[in-house]
């Protein structure tokens, strides 16, 4: 170390004792890489068990972009297994019953399918439809899986007319 000259009037800098920035940033690569890294595992594994009824949703209903989740809410441990199912339909879903219902038979027939319905309690099975720079309708369904499956029963004016008249 060279002591300072009385002559010159400066001090010169003092030498630094802290980490090259060469391995400043060559660490903070890793951690970048180590931190995603981490997050496509966790939800690799996280959502794999749902990736077949993923797949089979969006082969069934083409541009639907169905994301397939499930589990127990953490503030309700000890309640029911829920599975959560988003889809985009073409249509809004709380003007057209007939299709939405069409759509949620199909959606539970597919679940039912392609996962252990002992493992699951309940569907809840969210359609939305997106008008572009506008509002976005959904309409969200809340079924049992553990229940016995029975066919949709949808009333139209004809049966009902006839129903009345046989009185």
């Amino acid at each position: 170390m060279s002591a300072p000259n009385p002559e010159s009037g400066s001090i010169p800098p003092p030498r630094s004792q802290g980490v090259p920035g060469k391995w400043v940033i060559a660490g903070m690569f890793a951690f970048g890489i180590a931190a995603t890294l981490s997050l496509w595992v966790y939800w690799y594994f996280h959502s794999g068990p749902f990736h077949p009824l993923q797949k089979a949703i969006a082969a069934e209903f083409p541009k639907s972009i169905p994301r397939v989740d499930g589990g127990q809410r953490r503030m309700h441990k000890g309640g029911p297994r829920l599975i959560w199912v988003i889809l985009r339909v073409p249509f809004k879903p709380e003007e057209e019953e007939e299709r939405s219902q069409e759509v949620v038979d199909r959606v539970v027939e597919l679940t039912r399918g392609h996962l252990t319905m002992s493992d699951w309690d309940q569907l809840n099975l969210r359609l939305f439809y997106g008008e572009p720079e506008r509002v976005i309708h959904s309409k969200d369904f809340q079924l049992p899986l553990n229940a016995p499956v029975e066919p949709a029963k949808v009333e139209t004016p004809a049966a009902e007319s006839a129903t009345k008249s046989d009185e």
